[in-house]
């Protein structure tokens, strides 16, 4: 069981309750039937296993939640390699603590809102392209504390500060914070957004 030492931000995380572990040696293997059947790996319940049982919970423990639409792709791609029915090819502690996810861990709240951006542009894509006009009109008669963070977003994408982006600076953006996705998407959402179709877009 994981716990918060209190209910502030800065709470320490104490793990507790080790009344079923044990130790696990190089090359041994265990055989009790332990844990608790929602988060248990399956060669457990075989009673033929070993510390990668451990990695496969942990895997588990991360997917769960209703924040995984948002989770970046890198995160994503880390637990899916903890949930590996087969352990023998199922990633091991060394291998995950070099995993791309770590050098994006520390801008962990950018990455959560680069994978929501791309959730928002294939929404916006699939519109028609008269919504999509719609939208772009109404967006015009927001108020500066209403599109505050968007100027931000906007402001850390155009690196030349032309007031434009294209399709490259939103590619460098989203995998900076670990949320790429496929370049053939990519071209794709872009050309939905560009509505003018001059390549590029202008933050009016």
């Amino acid at each position: 069981n994981i716990l918060l030492s209190d209910k502030s931000p800065t709470a320490a995380i104490k793990v507790i309750d080790f009344g079923t572990s044990d130790f696990c040696a190089p090359g041994q293997r265990l055989s009790q039937k332990f844990g608790t059947p929602y988060y248990v790996a399956p060669e457990v319940l075989r009673k033929d296993y070993n510390t990668s049982a451990d990695i496969w919970s942990a895997g588990v423990f991360s997917f769960e939640g209703r924040e995984w639409e948002v989770v970046t792709e890198a995160a994503k791609d880390m637990i899916s390699s903890m949930l590996v029915m087969d352990f023998t090819q199922r990633a091991q502690a060394k291998q995950l603590l070099t995993h791309r996810w770590f050098q994006v861990a520390a801008t962990a709240p950018a990455a959560a809102l680069g994978a929501h951006m791309v959730k928002r542009l294939r929404a916006f894509a699939g519109m028609s392209r008269m919504k999509r006009l719609a939208l772009v009109v109404l967006a015009r008669t927001l108020t500066d504390n209403d599109v505050k963070r968007l100027r931000e977003l906007f402001a850390a994408m155009d690196t030349n500060n032309d007031g434009r982006i294209d399709s490259q600076d939103l590619h460098n953006a989203l995998e900076k914070v670990g949320a790429a996705i496929a370049e053939s998407e990519m071209q794709e959402l872009f050309h939905a957004s560009d509505i003018d179709g001059t390549g590029q877009i202008d933050y009016e």
